[in-house]
């Protein structure tokens, strides 16, 4: 299924993934397009639908524009995830202050003078990214392809080509001299 990100109703957004998951099946793949950026809250609902998806069903997530804070929840949520060769990630700058001030009577509440609705649910948002990138590492950079790897992130057919060539000793058919020292590197570690 293809999930417009430049659909600015949440409803829509909502029902689309609804409908797709009502179906239950086994594998569903989602295609991100559109401007890769969702209202705060908009990422949050459609995060915790993609949460609550029935047993048994596996979810692929592929970023086909680059994702900006809420979208990058989307994709990650997701039990495997690609991108286009050429997209990257971005999460915005950490706010500066905490505001979590408090009251007797509700400790975890922020109060209102103190932060915008946006900010609040963009902490949260952060919350739930953390769960899978260090956020305080890479907030304020555009990530790219290779760091996406060496973060874990990123599982398609590429990945274990590459695991491949590192840890095979094997040199390719027909070089006899890299097969010959490859052989004899081997007797040495016994």
């Amino acid at each position: 299924m293809h999930l417009n990100l430049a659909e600015k109703n949440p409803s829509r957004l909502l029902s689309a993934l609804q409908n797709a998951l009502a179906e239950k099946p086994k594998t569903l793949n989602i295609e991100l397009i559109g401007p890769g950026a969702l209202c705060h809250d908009t990422a949050l609902m459609l995060h915790e639908e993609i949460r609550k998806r029935p047993p048994g069903t596996r979810i692929h997530v592929r970023a086909r524009t680059c994702l900006m804070d809420g979208a990058i929840l989307l994709w990650l949520a997701a039990d495997t995830r690609s991108m286009r060769d050429d997209t990257w990630i971005q999460i915005s700058e950490l706010p500066d202050e905490n505001p979590f001030c408090g009251s007797e009577h509700y400790p975890n509440s922020i109060r209102v003078s103190e932060e915008a609705p946006s900010q609040t649910d963009f902490r949260t948002l952060l919350r739930y990214i953390g769960e899978y990138l260090p956020v305080h590492e890479i907030a304020g950079f555009r990530l790219f392809e290779p760091d996406l790897r060496e973060l874990g992130v990123l599982n398609d057919d590429k990945s274990p080509d590459l695991l491949a060539r590192l840890f095979n000793p094997e040199p390719p058919e027909g070089d006899d001299a890299a097969r010959e020292a490859a052989t004899t590197r081997a007797k040495q570690k016994k």
